[in-house]
């Protein structure tokens, strides 16, 4: 056997193990949702509706459950959030936060209205949440400041939701 050879049969089991981790990392599943419109965001809290799914490859957004992401492979996810509000003087906060199962937040942001982004607001997240298999997560915002809508300005969506596994 030449030297080649050699080293070429040595080194095939960790090329087969780089390779099988590559494409493990390339399918691990991932969602990202978007309400790129206005949404009209009623005094109180509200749930976020999002018409698109620019990446879902687990299957976990479902256009008949518009608000839900659901999680279909048990594990640990990295999730993101954005929500743009139009700016309004009434009113003293804006908010959002990430609901699982309809239950209580597990994470939030707040601003205060009176500090417009070339005229809206932008509350953001980021969270690692450990789901099981059927569980979903819900945007959820509140605001006090009378009805107001989410504003897609320029750069952003009006609501945006990215779920990531990143471990099993």
């Amino acid at each position: 056997m030449s030297t080649r050879e050699t080293y070429a049969a040595l080194n095939q089991p960790a090329r087969s193990n780089i390779t099988r981790g590559m494409d493990r990392i390339l399918s691990m599943p991932l969602c990202y949702v978007a309400q790129p419109g206005a949404q009209s965001i009623a005094n109180g809290a509200d749930v976020i509706s999002f018409t698109t799914a620019a990446r879902d490859t687990d299957g976990m957004f479902n256009i008949a459950t518009p608000t839900r992401v659901t999680c279909r492979t048990q594990g640990i996810y990295d999730v993101k959030w954005n929500i743009v509000f139009a700016i309004s003087a009434a009113g003293t906060h804006r908010q959002g936060w990430v609901s699982v199962n309809g239950g209580s937040s597990r994470f939030g942001n707040d601003i205060r209205p009176s500090v417009p982004v070339n005229g809206y607001g932008r509350v953001a997240g980021s969270d690692s949440i450990t789901l099981n298999a059927g569980d979903y997560m819900e945007l959820v915002t509140e605001q006090d400041g009378g009805a107001t809508t989410l504003g897609p300005a320029v750069g952003y969506n009006g609501a945006e939701l990215n779920v990531c596994l990143i471990s099993l």
